[in-house]
């Protein structure tokens, strides 16, 4: 795994972190449909011969929870126009 993968991966577990306390939102929805899809994509590999890497579920969650996290901002960012 790279740097940069940790990285992100921290800055989705502090996105996490922050939306733990109040109400579940589109932060834990993108968890949840990037982990699925990651799962999806590591046994299509899986089945094709290309072997079964748990990384590609922690990317698929990485990336879920950054694209839920700008879903979460997308009506405070159209308020302000």
């Amino acid at each position: 795994m790279t740097t940069f993968w940790i990285i992100v991966g921290l800055i989705s577990l502090v996105l996490l972190l922050v939306t733990f306390f109040g109400e579940r939102n589109a932060v834990w929805g993108g968890l949840t449909f990037g982990v699925l899809m990651g799962l999806i994509v590591a046994l299509v590999y899986f089945y094709t011969g290309r072997g079964f890497e748990w990384l590609t579920i922690y990317k698929g969650a990485v990336i879920g929870v950054i694209v839920g996290f700008f879903a979460e901002l997308l009506p405070t960012i159209l308020k302000r126009h």
